[in-house]
């Protein structure tokens, strides 16, 4: 597609006085500063880590950008109709839309979003459909009863989330006893990883404390790995780490990731969130060393 092409099309579709309007404010700013003060309202429901971890994080403004709808252009359409070759070269068709994206890891709200997942899911009940036997407009019993025991278990049982036992700092404020995913090495290393990553900061664990609680969240393959270190090294955190990643990370398959990430294509049945998530991993596993705006650049590269 025609670069200039490309550019005068996105600045059309933001000129467009129905859907978008520029801002003289910079809202990331003005967004942190509603958390801060949030957060200043209620000083004794988070502790020092996670304010740290809520608020002391460099933010970044999303990038915009337009992803073409090239199924629902006539030009393209026609064009595909009338090929006699393998291919078609179309480099400015005018009827063609943009499916607005944007994208950006680091806006004022990412860790917040995050914060807020892991204090609900350990109260999160998982819901069944009973089409037969329904209530409250269309909704089954089985669905009201959970979502009351979920009202219940947060109003009354609050040490699933605060607890004060052996989980209380000297600081005085309570830590979150937050439930770990397992992992049993068929899903993504990274993402275990990440999702271990911040309970650790904010529940502040020593190295022992994080080799504990990662080795009661392996299993299956995983789980040999851990069998297979000597004893003593077992719940030495660098160590098992050390073991998992080379086991389910290896440093030797960037140049396999990046032809990966060449050849990815839209699968049929995949939505466009999806290829887009895919797309960040292949990313972020073929040039895990790379900048984060690189990263970007070649993610949209990708569309």
């Amino acid at each position: 597609m025609d670069r200039i092409y490309y550019r005068d099309k996105i600045q059309e579709q933001l000129n467009d006085k129905q859907y978008y309007r520029e801002l003289n404010d910079n809202m990331d700013k003005k967004t942190k500063r509603n958390i801060n003060k949030l957060i200043s309202k209620f000083p004794h429901c988070t502790t020092d880590k996670e304010v740290v971890y809520l608020t002391k994080f460099e933010v970044k403004t999303n990038n915009f950008y337009g992803l073409p709808k090239i199924h629902k252009s006539k030009e393209i359409e026609t064009a595909v109709q009338q090929q006699n070759c393998a291919y078609i070269e179309i480099k400015s068709p005018k009827d063609l839309k943009f499916r607005p994206i944007v994208a950006g890891p680091q806006c004022p709200t990412h860790r917040l979003s995050h914060f807020i997942d892991l204090i609900l899911k350990p109260s999160a009940t998982e819901r069944t459909d009973n089409a037969e036997d329904t209530n409250h407009k269309g909704r089954s019993k089985n669905q009201c009863n959970a979502d009351a025991r979920c009202i219940t278990d947060l109003r009354q049982n609050k040490q699933v989330l605060y607890t004060n036992s052996v989980d209380t700092p000297s600081h005085g404020k309570f830590r979150r006893e937050i439930k770990l995913a397992n992992y049993d090495g068929t899903s993504e290393w990274s993402d275990l990883k990440s999702h271990f990553d911040t309970p650790a900061m904010i529940n502040n664990w020593d190295d022992q404390e994080k080799g504990l609680y990662l080795a009661t969240a392996l299993r299956g393959q995983a789980q040999r790995v851990f069998s297979d270190l000597p004893t003593e090294k077992r719940m030495d955190y660098t160590t098992l780490i050390k073991a998992l990643q080379e086991r389910f990370l290896p440093p030797n398959q960037t140049e396999l990731y990046r032809v990966l990430l060449k050849e990815r294509r839209e699968k049929a049945s995949e939505s466009l969130p999806e290829l887009g998530q895919a797309i960040r991993r292949l990313v972020n596993k073929a040039y895990p060393n790379a900048p984060s705006e690189v990263k970007e650049t070649l993610r949209r590269g990708q569309f």
